[in-house]
Parts: C-alpha cells; sequence; structure tokens
C-alpha cells in the first residue's frame, strides 16, 4: 500500500506543477483561475489519498477524508467568486488581437 501511497502522491506533485507553469503562461486570469482550479483541486485531491494509503491508519484517514471533501467544496466555489468579481469590475477576458 505504501508504494501505491508514492506513486499517488508523484501524480498529485506533476498535476500540481502543471498548474503552477498554467498560472505562469497564460494571459489571462480567467485562463489562469481554470489552470490553478483544476489542477489544485485535482491535485490536492491526488496527494490526499496518496497520504490516506501511504499512512493506512483509520484515524488519519477518516480526517484526511474530511479534508478532502472540504476541499472539494470550497476550491470551485472560490474560483467562481473571484471570477464573478473579475467580471462585475469588468476585466476583459483575453483575445488573439491583444497579442
Amino acid at each position: 500500500m505504501q508504494m501505491l501511497g508514492i506513486v499517488m502522491l508523484s501524480i498529485g506533485f506533476i498535476i500540481m506543477s502543471f498548474g503552477i507553469i498554467g498560472i505562469i503562461l497564460f494571459p489571462d486570469i480567467y485562463l489562469r483561475l481554470h489552470a490553478s482550479s483544476k489542477c489544485g483541486t485535482t491535485a490536492a485531491g491526488t496527494i490526499i489519498l496518496g497520504l490516506i494509503f501511504y499512512r493506512w491508519n483509520m484515524a488519519f484517514s477518516i480526517k484526511l477524508i474530511i479534508i478532502l471533501a472540504f476541499l472539494f467544496i470550497t476550491g470551485p466555489l472560490i474560483s467562481h467568486i473571484i471570477a464573478l468579481a473579475g467580471v462585475k469590475n469588468k476585466i476583459e477576458f483575453f483575445r488573439r488581437e491583444h497579442m
């Protein structure tokens, strides 16, 4: 089980690095927000599941599952609120003509 945990932790860190690259490379706040929210939620879920498999302790696993549920609820909600604030403040979307 520890090997599965190590593999899942590695996959989670790789997904997180893709999110970091997306935040750096994307030109628009909305595209950056998309990269950070999708990769952040997926990577955090994979890392937490990797920790569950690595430790394999019931009390520890229950705490991590509660944290995982909290992240899956609040992560997309926060991204939506930030995007809504950007639209209300009339932050323009990226267009190819701006290049």
